[in-house]
């Protein structure tokens, strides 16, 4: 589990990600997909087996889906490349793996699933080199059992307006998608850390925490807001979605009842959010961990706007979850854009600008430092409107602590 710690406080932050993952520029080539395109061979797709350095010194693998040659299109299409992902070691029984990066997750599920679109092509154009259309990091995902496992990689190119639903690994309306290609690809991968199916039990009383801590952020004004109760529901309900129709009922029922009696608990002040954080570091479920910040982030942005005391607590959640403070302020960062508001009337500047007070002036300066480059790059790149907004209250804030802390 220490290792998952290292590789998401690398990950997840988006240093390596964006490079893996993100679309727009061809990994073998350094081009855009229109800059690499030519007419050329028949079109043929392969899985190569690469490995990645952290900054630590680490090296990891990186399954690259590639594609080359002619695209097999007759008339001007937009595509997109779509990868799933299967565990196929049981011939009789397929299971979905887990991816633990919400960007790579299907729509509706915590299931693995990648879509890049490549934009819009004419017939007889291709690519004379390999491109990179998908990437899978064993490290970043979890099979159903630990092990050596089977894995199947399932690449589609669609035309980009007939992309069907996925979920759990499936594609129930995939008969009337426009498919352009299908290439599906097996190997073998060996895990580690137990899968999915293997800490079920452990899982389970994870995300019963998880629904406790949040309703301890919900209710730190007293009451349960409507919005804050759907926040929770629909967390649950997306949690659940990759199980069938018995186990769905069963972990509803169960998380439910969670909500029911952290609801009973914080009425009568009761609920204490030191000892259910500590109950969630002895299970060491870090993914569950980092999916209870994110929820605690959507209760606190449930009503629009978030406040001086909900974001203590969060912050308080963090801590004693013993998080990566990076990776929460990236998630903070994220919901405070999502709602372009911060109750003002509660909310100092160090709640606003993430300042710890029992800093000392140096680290302060520097952490204002860091975020005034982070938000002026980001008023610089987002269209009129809220986000920008924000962006610019960000950027006011920060001069106003800067001449407070000197």
């Amino acid at each position: 589990m220490e290792l998952i710690l290292v590789i998401l406080a690398f990950w997840v932050g988006g240093v390596v990600l964006k490079g893996l993952f993100a679309g727009g520029k061809a990994a073998v080539t350094g081009k855009t997909f229109k800059e690499s395109y030519r007419g050329i061979d028949d079109f043929s797709a392969r899985l190569q087996t690469t490995y990645t350095k952290t900054e630590s010194g680490e090296n990891y693998e990186v399954r690259k889906v590639q594609i080359k040659g002619l695209l097999p299109i007759n008339r001007s299409t937009h595509l997109t490349a779509v990868l799933s992902l299967m565990d196929v070691t049981d011939e009789e029984d397929h299971r979905p793996l887990i991816s633990y990066i919400e960007s790579l997750q299907e729509p509706s599920t915590t299931c693995f699933l990648q879509q890049q679109p490549m934009g819009e092509f004419e017939p007889g154009l291709g690519f004379i080199d390999w491109v990179q259309v998908g990437a899978i990091v064993p490290n970043f995902i979890q099979p159903p059992y630990s092990g050596s496992r089977t894995l199947e990689a399932r690449l589609f190119l669609f035309n980009s307006n007939t992309i069907p639903e996925f979920v759990a690994g499936g594609a129930p309306g995939l008969r009337d998608a426009d498919i352009v290609a299908m290439e599906f690809f097996k190997f073998d991968c060996v895990f580690d850390e137990k899968g999915y199916m293997d800490t079920s039990e452990d899982q389970k009383k994870a995300r019963v925490l998880a629904v406790k801590i949040a309703m301890a952020v919900a209710m730190s004004d007293g009451s349960l807001d409507d919005a804050e109760g759907l926040a929770i529901k629909n967390w649950i309900k997306k949690t659940i979605s990759s199980f069938n129709d018995d186990r769905q009922k069963e972990l509803k029922d169960l998380y439910n009842k969670a909500m029911k009696d952290s609801y009973a608990l914080a009425k009568k002040g009761k609920l204490s959010i030191a000892s259910l954080t500590e109950e969630l570091n002895d299970l060491d479920e870090i993914k569950i961990k980092y999916d209870a910040i994110n929820l605690c982030f959507e209760v606190m942005g449930a009503e629009g706007k978030a406040d001086a005391r909900e974001l203590d607590i969060v912050k308080e959640i963090s801590k004693g979850l013993d998080l990566d403070s990076n990776e929460v302020q990236r998630i903070r960062d994220k919901k405070l854009l999502e709602i372009g508001a911060l109750d003002q009337k509660t909310s100092s500047l160090e709640d606003m600008l993430g300042i710890d007070q029992t800093w000392d002036n140096n680290k302060i300066k520097s952490h204002l430092t860091n975020e005034f480059k982070k938000w002026n790059n980001r008023i610089n790149a987002l269209p009129e409107g809220k986000d920008r907004k924000f962006a610019q209250l960000m950027l006011d804030n920060i001069a106003k602590a800067r001449k407070k802390y000197g």
